[in-house]
């Protein structure tokens, strides 16, 4: 990615992570550097809080900032523990939406599996073709 420098902030206490071009990145609590403009968008989008997005203006709370060009202040710990009872991103009290409901299984997961995909294959299989 090519673009203005840009100083990335971390705005809680422990490590985030985020995806931009096929790179994998970590941001350390506080500020980060050598990242650019491109940067911010992935990182921001990728690290919401829960429940802080406006249904209507689709604006919402990051884990991350851009130091200069968005709030970089700490989230205080009110904030943490509302976001981690949401579930999703959207605030449905302001926006006048139903509250979100957790939707029960239809059948009960019968016993003895545990709804992973089973293989006898680990990192040491290869997968050869053949005829």
């Amino acid at each position: 990615m090519v673009g203005a420098p840009i100083i990335l902030v971390n705005r809680v206490g422990e490590e985030l992570k985020f995806v931009a071009d096929g790179q994998h990145y970590v941001l350390q609590p506080g500020d980060n550097y050598g990242f650019v403009q491109g940067h911010a968008y992935f990182a921001m989008a990728q690290n919401p809080l829960m429940g802080s997005e406006d249904y209507y203006t689709l604006e919402f709370k990051s884990f991350v900032g851009v130091k200069g060009q968005t709030p970089c202040d700490p989230l205080s710990d009110e904030e943490l523990l509302i976001g981690m009872d949401c579930l999703e991103r959207f605030d449905r009290g302001s926006a006048g939406l139903r509250p979100a409901e957790r939707v029960k299984p239809r059948y009960r997961m019968p016993k003895g599996r545990t709804g992973e995909v089973v293989s006898a294959a680990n990192e040491n299989a290869m997968a050869i073709g053949g005829n």
